[in-house]
């Protein structure tokens, strides 16, 4: 077990892997009530579990995808532009679900 308090002039810490930990704890626990969240709000959709699954895990899929894709687009184009076309998306998706209901 690592040590996660480290006294330092007195003064008690946070190691620097125990902060990436709590950040870590963190992202899994909101992580895991969102996954909750939205697998009821899928099975009012499909009202079979077995789907319910298919489509989460196709998504997790996708979003680890789209990590690995974006991370080097992001690293090579100017990112102004990006965040520029990404609002644009964003708008025109916006409008288009105003428009369909």
């Amino acid at each position: 077990m690592g040590v996660i308090l480290r006294k330092h002039q007195g003064e008690m810490h946070l190691t620097k892997i125990s902060k990436l930990s709590l950040v870590g704890v963190l992202v899994a626990l909101s992580s895991s009530f969102i996954i909750t969240i939205w697998a009821v709000y899928l099975d009012s959709f499909f009202h079979s579990i077995s789907i319910v699954g298919l489509v989460s895990s196709m998504l997790t899929l996708i979003g680890i995808a789209t990590y690995f894709i974006s991370i080097p687009i992001i690293e090579k184009n100017n990112k102004a532009k990006i965040f520029t076309y990404t609002l644009l998306v964003y708008a025109i998706a916006y409008l288009a679900f105003i428009i369909t209901k």
